[in-house]
């Protein structure tokens, strides 16, 4: 993993498009030019723990390599914690969805996802569908 600031977050649906080849996956990233992506712990551990086999899980370990780790805070967990609070019951927000969501409100940087439904009442604003 490389270390500079990114300019935005990447969710696991969207990168196992891309370490599977989906084209419009693919068409998306080579449209972001030079932006500087980045991966929370949980969306590291999310795209490994989708690998079948050890092949897979190591072509998904090298592939994670290219993008910038950013680790929650202890600010960003208890910043985690109140959002579970206030939005599992009605929004079905989990902890997962809280966490990745914590480290980009605290970076002010958006996150591209195809899953807007649970980090909708979290982070509005930083939601990006990326196709």
């Amino acid at each position: 993993m490389i270390s500079t600031s990114p300019h935005a977050f990447i969710d696991t649906a969207v990168l196992i498009d891309l370490l599977q080849n989906y084209k419009p996956a693919i068409k998306w990233q080579q449209s972001r030019g030079a932006m500087v992506f980045g991966i929370t712990p949980t969306i590291w551990m999310d795209v490994m723990s989708n690998a079948p086999n050890i092949p897979a899980q190591q072509a998904a370990g090298d592939f994670l390599k290219q993008f910038v780790m950013v680790y929650p805070t202890e600010d960003d967990m208890n910043w985690a914690m109140r959002q579970l609070t206030a939005y599992h019951v009605d929004h079905g927000s989990t902890t997962r969805d809280c966490m990745i969501a914590s480290v980009c409100h605290r970076l002010q940087i958006p996150l591209f996802t195809r899953n807007l439904r649970p980090f909708a009442p979290i982070i509005p604003s930083l939601l990006q569908q990326p196709y």
